[in-house]
C-alpha cells in the first residue's frame, strides 16, 4: 500500500459531496469531520480498492459513514462497547447530557449505517476483547482507526493490539 502515499486519487470528492453523506442521518455529536480532509489525502490512491478497514470506537457512526462512501469498495469492521458511562466515565461528569445521548448512540449508530449492511460487520464488545479475538483469527486490515477509549492507558492498549492487525504497508489512524 505504499501507493497510498504516491498515487493520484481516482477522482476528486469535494466538500459538498462529502456533506452529502451525511443527510438524513442523526448524530448528537460531530468530533469526527475535521480529520476528513486528512483522511481523503491519506486514503485518495485506495478509492477502487477492495480495502479491508478496522474502527475502534463506532459511536453513531460518523467515521463509518465516511469510510464506506470514500472507499465504495471497501468492507468495515466496526468494534464499538456502545457503553459510555463503562467507556468514559471522566466525560460523562464534564458532558452532562452525554449519558443520555450516549445510550442512544448504538440504535443511531444501527439506523445511520443501515444502507451499508452487505458491507459493514458490527461487533459490540470491550474494544481489549474484540481485538485479542481479531488477532487470534489473524484477521489483517489495510486501514485501522482508532477512536474508542480516550483516555490514556485504553487509547495505547487499542493501538498496541490494533499495530499487529494492520497489513505490512497499511494504514494506522
Amino acid at each position: 500500500m505504499t501507493k497510498m502515499l504516491t498515487e493520484p486519487a481516482a477522482h476528486h470528492v469535494d466538500d459538498a459531496e462529502i456533506q452529502s453523506w451525511f443527510r438524513n442521518k442523526e448524530f448528537a455529536y460531530d468530533w469526527t469531520s475535521p480529520h476528513f480532509p486528512v483522511w481523503t489525502k491519506l486514503l485518495a490512491a485506495l478509492i477502487g480498492e477492495p480495502v479491508r478497514i478496522l474502527e475502534v470506537g463506532s459511536y453513531e457512526g460518523r467515521s463509518a459513514i465516511f469510510f464506506l462512501n470514500f472507499l465504495p469498495r471497501s468492507a468495515l469492521v466496526c468494534i464499538d462497547a456502545w457503553d459510555i458511562a463503562l467507556l468514559e466515565p471522566a466525560l460523562v461528569k464534564l458532558i452532562p447530557d452525554l449519558l443520555i445521548k450516549g445510550a442512544l448512540a448504538e440504535a443511531r449508530f444501527d439506523r445511520n449505517l443501515s444502507v451499508f449492511a452487505d458491507r459493514l460487520t458490527k461487533i459490540k464488545a470491550l474494544s481489549s476483547d474484540a481485538l485479542a479475538e481479531l488477532g487470534v483469527k489473524q484477521e489483517r486490515f489495510d486501514v485501522v482507526y482508532v477512536d474508542g477509549d480516550h483516555r490514556r492507558m485504553g487509547a495505547y492498549r487499542d493501538c498496541l493490539l490494533s499495530w499487529p492487525l494492520v497489513k505490512p504497508g497499511g494504514l494506522l489512524l
